[in-house]
């Protein structure tokens, strides 16, 4: 692993792997929805579909179209910490696909027709999110969480913020934060190292804004005071999310690996301890998961599924009993050879293609500051102990701390 900074301060890890005639390129850029102030919510997540719709030597469209005629394939994401563009081409269309890649992440011209025509596209988004039972309750889920901090609004805004936002605020937010020090770009595949740096010093040569961050400081997270919430929705099955919080400072490496053990023994398949209580034995839930997030700044822990509206209260209880029993008593030998194969192989796989390895390692150094989660986190994973799990579900899993939100039908007005 070849890691550099660029003379104008852009990070810069380049893998190489030449088995296939392929590779990566995917951006980082450390910015999201926790980084936006009040009346521009939902901005990073607006100015990623943005991006690639022009520059002054790109039409819109071209760049797209440049990488589909060589065979490519290009997204992006964006999160409450983070934007990133990927892109994958033949290698031997590297140097021109870079030209154009570096182009739109520097000279973006936000056409306004353009910005109209996205803005309607975003708030298809927002309606449609009535459609997605369990990403609209993730969405209600999280900013109730908080009293305060950057994580008190959805990635994707709300339709009043989105409706609002103007061309000049999106091209301040894109200038304050798209600065060579704020980036970390990640090549894997079919190249030379030395010859990647070259190529991305020029490419990216112009690009030499300062950050300007919106605040000086982002404000600290503030967990709120335990609540349950209640929205009514007509489906047929009643949606839940038991919440608890995490991590106020966001998790480290190791925390991470806490993270998915716990996961793991919860609802890491048939035999763990949650699917297999309330799915298989009890049969009072028709799903049950886990999603613990790793923010920067805090990380919720998520408890999630579906069952009949009837028997909320039950799923909740025993939730809770099937967790206490884990803490008081312990996982089985068993129980930690599998998560331990589970969590290493799930590792491992998503470092098969040049894309996941990209992915790793940008998240890797936009997170924790490094790619130690592409060079060394299975290691990480491997000498996980029993003890450290029990010990960090014991001080976050807490019953008196969760909040349940649930959805479930209206109650018929009498």
């Amino acid at each position: 692993m070849f890691q550099s900074k660029l003379s104008n301060g852009l990070n810069l890890t380049v893998l190489e792997d030449h088995s296939v005639p392929l590779v990566t390129l995917d951006m980082w850029v450390r910015v999201g929805s926790g980084d936006e102030i009040p009346g521009i919510e939902g901005i990073s997540h607006f100015l990623e579909h943005m991006l690639f719709k022009g520059t002054p030597t790109l039409p819109v469209g071209q760049y797209d179209r440049n990488v589909e005629q060589v065979g490519g394939y290009l997204n992006a994401a964006t999160s409450m910490d983070y934007t990133h563009y990927y892109v994958t081409i033949p290698s031997q269309h590297f140097d021109a696909i870079l030209r154009d890649f570096s182009d739109v992440m520097i000279n973006s011209v936000i056409d306004p027709e353009e910005l109209e025509s996205e803005r309607q596209v975003v708030l298809e988004e927002i309606a449609r999110k009535i459609d997605n039972p369990f990403g609209y309750l993730f969405d209600e889920t999280i900013p109730a969480m908080f009293r305060s901090g950057p994580y008190t609004h959805p990635v994707i805004g709300s339709r009043e913020s989105v409706s609002a936002i103007t061309r000049d605020q999106m091209l301040e937010h894109y200038h304050r934060y798209y600065a060579p020090s704020n980036m970390f770009l990640s090549v894997v595949g079919d190249v030379n190292a030395e010859v990647v740096r070259a190529r991305c010093e020029e490419a990216f040569a112009s690009l030499n804004r300062p950050l300007r961050p919106w605040r000086e400081f982002s404000p600290e997270p503030v967990w709120k005071e335990p609540g349950d919430k209640t929205l009514p929705m007509d489906w047929n099955e009643a949606y839940f999310i038991m919440a608890f919080p995490g991590p106020l400072e966001g998790a480290s490496r190791k925390e991470m690996a806490m993270l998915e053990y716990a996961d793991g023994l919860l609802t890491g398949g048939r035999t763990a301890r949650l699917t297999n209580a309330l799915q298989e034995k009890l049969a009072i839930v028709s799903s049950i998961g886990c999603y613990f997030m790793t923010n920067r700044r805090a990380a919720p822990m998520l408890i999630y599924g579906t069952c009949e509206p009837a028997k909320l209260d039950e799923v909740r209880k025993a939730i809770i009993e099937e967790i206490d029993k884990l803490v008081k008593h312990g996982a089985t030998d068993s129980e930690m050879r599998r998560v331990r194969r589970q969590s290493v192989n799930s590792t491992l796989y998503g470092l098969e293609t040049n894309a996941g390895r990209a992915s790793t390692l940008g998240y890797s150094m936009v997170m924790l500051g490094d790619g130690s989660l592409y060079s060394d986190y299975t290691d990480e994973l491997r000498k996980v102990k029993e003890s450290d799990v029990l010990r960090f579900m014991k001080a976050y899993l807490v019953a008196e701390h969760s909040s349940f939100f649930v959805t479930r039908r209206a109650e018929p007005k009498s």
